[in-house]
């Protein structure tokens, strides 16, 4: 049942053998019980490429090749889920050969979708490279919408951190700008979220996570960076994903299958088509204007959805003049505005530029916080009772991100709930921790 296989492709240290019937049965019985003592909703297999006794490391004419052992096992995994269960989910982290991916999802499996690197090219401005069509399951001859698009992943670079650090400029427009970079995730989204079929979204990417993968290691911890809410241009990011992504709940025009795309130069065009409503999506990845023709289907009135304007198209090969990062998702319906105010009182209402990680904590935690500005920082732990156990006096910091650590080990304290207090200049915020 468990071999050692080093050798072999897909291997992460020890591996079971895929073709033994007694694997066959261990794996059965743990996704059968999963569904049917905790109601799983499906599975997610990672390295799904590995479920093969094949060996084609090095050999460039198998490496990519279509293995029917491969899919007789994966198919034979998919079936028994789903005599257990009609509607379970069976995701595969696959990259594998195109037909064999193709295969799958006729089965009715969904397969991840790498999109990563021509997404952040494109909110880079890098235009040559910023084509990502490959989001678009028709794009890889598939009949149905089963690929799982994604920017970012555990695997992948941040989009944002790529903006920032290696974005493009001209003139006054620079996308290492943190409000351009943000601005430009919105024209992201409104290009990846708005194609139909799944889409994964990883963890603060509405929010502009710009913290390397690699920072401090690609397999450290990362945590939320809860204190993004409070930076206005972050929570109109998240709000404007949110708004975009309700557009897919409420209206079938964003789950049609008669669309195309348009992504291979700096103007770039979505066209989703429905005898209720047509949708165009347009924007200008360049970081210079542009004119572009997005070859409305129709004459007439078109709505933008976030801004609430209108234009009268009259010539549906008029071109249209597009600053830099600029993006519409026009519609033929006149929808509801969504509200993306991020004024100061909403953003600011609690003060809220701090947060702790871990939290519950048993030896140590970190004060995480982002200053809008040069502050000196004092952090002030109490009992719930009131009485102060400790403080740490951080000195004058400067704007941007900062992360204290405090160590309780030596101090013998019981578990339960502490509060701490952190004063930032004028700002003061209130954290609970638990001690466990």
């Amino acid at each position: 049942m468990v071999q050692y296989r080093s050798y072999y492709d897909f291997n992460v240290c020890y591996d079971m053998n895929h073709d033994s019937p007694d694997t066959r049965y261990f794996v059965d019985r743990v996704t059968e019980f999963w569904i049917q003592q905790f109601h799983f909703d499906g599975y997610r297999f990672d390295l799904a490429k590995g479920f093969t006794q094949t060996y084609s490391l090095g050999n460039v004419s198998l490496w990519g090749h279509y293995d029917s052992s491969r899919v007789y096992n994966i198919e034979r995994m998919a079936n028994h889920i789903w005599s257990i269960d009609t509607n379970a989910y069976v995701i595969l982290e696959m990259f594998a050969d195109n037909s064999e991916e193709q295969h799958y999802s006729n089965d009715g499996m969904m397969l991840w979708g790498n999109v990563n690197y021509n997404y952040y090219m494109a909110t880079m401005g890098n235009v040559s490279a910023s084509n990502f069509s490959s989001v678009n399951y028709k794009a890889h001859g598939w009949s149905k919408p089963h690929l799982i698009g994604y920017m970012e992943s555990h695997d992948e670079e941040r989009v944002m951190y790529k903006n920032l650090t290696s974005g493009y400029s001209s003139g006054t427009y620079n996308v290492k700008d943190t409000a351009t970079a943000l601005r430009r995730m919105e024209m992201a989204g409104a290009f990846f979220y708005t194609v139909p079929g799944p889409k994964m979204a990883w963890m603060g990417g509405e929010l502009g996570y710009d913290i390397s993968i690699n920072n401090p290691c690609r397999t450290c911890s990362h945590p939320f960076k809860w204190n993004y809410y409070s930076r206005p241009n972050s929570l109109r990011l998240y709000k404007v994903w949110s708004a975009i992504i309700n557009l897919r709940n409420d209206y079938p025009a964003f789950r049609t299958t008669n669309f195309n795309m348009q992504t291979s130069q700096a103007g770039k065009s979505i066209h989703l088509n429905n005898s209720a409503m047509n949708v165009t999506i347009v924007g200008n990845f360049d970081v210079n204007a542009i004119s572009f023709n997005p070859v409305f289907q129709n004459t007439g009135w078109w709505y933008d959805y976030l801004t609430g304007d209108s234009i009268e198209v009259l010539n549906t090969t008029s071109p249209l003049a597009l600053e830099p990062g600029e993006y519409h998702i026009y519609t033929t319906v006149k929808l509801s505005t969504p509200n993306l105010s991020i004024g100061i009182a909403e953003t600011e209402a609690e003060d809220n530029f701090a947060y702790a990680f871990p939290n519950p904590a048993n030896s140590f935690t970190s004060f995480g916080m982002y200053l809008s500005k040069s502050s000196n920082v004092r952090i002030e732990i109490y009992r719930i009772n009131g009485q102060k156990i400790d403080e740490i006096d951080a000195g004058r910091l400067s704007p941007g991100e900062h992360m204290i650590d405090w160590s309780f080990a030596d101090k013998e304290l019981a578990s339960g709930l502490y509060i701490c207090r952190i004063s930032a200049g004028n700002q003061t915020q209130h954290i609970k921790i638990v001690i466990d």
